[in-house]
C-alpha cells in the first residue's frame, strides 16, 4: 500500500477548508447582492451596453455610478431617491439641496 506525502495531505485539507468557507459565506454574499439593483445603458435597439458605465441602486435608495467591471465609483456624483425625487448627494450620502433634482414618473 502506498502512503500519501504530507504536502499532498496539507493541500487537500486546505482545499477542503476553502470549499467549506465558501459554502458558509455564499448565502451572505448573495443576500448583499439582492439588496442592490443595477441600471444599465442601452443603445437605440435596446441592447444593453455593458462597456458603458451603469448605476447601482442600493437598498437605502442611494444611486452610485459603477464602471464596466462592477466597481462602484464613489468619487463621481451620487444620488439618493427621497420620496418621488432623485436628489444629488455628497460622498457620505447627505443631500445637496442646492443642486438640480429630478422627479420620478
Amino acid at each position: 500500500m502506498k502512503s500519501i506525502p504530507a504536502t499532498q495531505l496539507r493541500t487537500a485539507n486546505a482545499l477542503g477548508l476553502i470549499v467549506a468557507i465558501s459554502i458558509l459565506f455564499a448565502p451572505l454574499s448573495s443576500a448583499a447582492q439582492e439588496k442592490e439593483r443595477r441600471i444599465y445603458q442601452a443603445d437605440s435597439l435596446g441592447n444593453i451596453r455593458y462597456n458603458k458605465p451603469s448605476w447601482t441602486v442600493q437598498s437605502d435608495g442611494r444611486v452610485i455610478e459603477t464602471n464596466q467591471y462592477g466597481e462602484k465609483m464613489h468619487h463621481r456624483q451620487q444620488y439618493k431617491i427621497i420620496g418621488d425625487q432623485i436628489v444629488a448627494t455628497d460622498v457620505v450620502g447627505n443631500p445637496q439641496w442646492h443642486k438640480p433634482r429630478f422627479n420620478q414618473k
